[in-house]
């Protein structure tokens, strides 16, 4: 995350990938999100193990807290517009999201 102020995004598919890469304060990105409302017809941004291991990092490294990876991860799993790479990359996000269900992140 940088201290200076991003782009705006141009499109849905520019906001929801500033969003899975995490390149600002998470409230900003989450209104980008909703300054474009999925249609429907755009070819979804995939979340990769990279994704979830830069967001596991910042959480170690003090830069987010455990309730800020769990709205990341929520808000990831509720994007029609955004895939996941594989059933690990699923799982992992569920976890993230759900940790009073998979267990807390510490």
């Amino acid at each position: 995350m940088t201290g200076s102020a991003l782009p705006a995004a141009k499109d849905r598919r520019e906001a929801v990938a500033a969003f899975v890469r995490w390149d600002a304060p998470l409230p900003e990105l989450a209104a980008g999100l909703l300054d474009f409302p999925s249609d429907g017809g755009n070819k979804p941004i995939e979340v990769g193990l990279w994704d979830i291991g830069r967001v596991v990092d910042r959480f170690v490294d003090d830069e987010v807290t455990a309730p800020d990876v769990e709205e990341w991860a929520r808000l990831v799993e509720s994007q029609a517009d955004i895939a996941f790479a594989s059933a690990e990359v699923s799982d992992a996000i569920r976890w993230l999201a759900h940790p009073d269900l998979e267990g807390a992140l510490t």
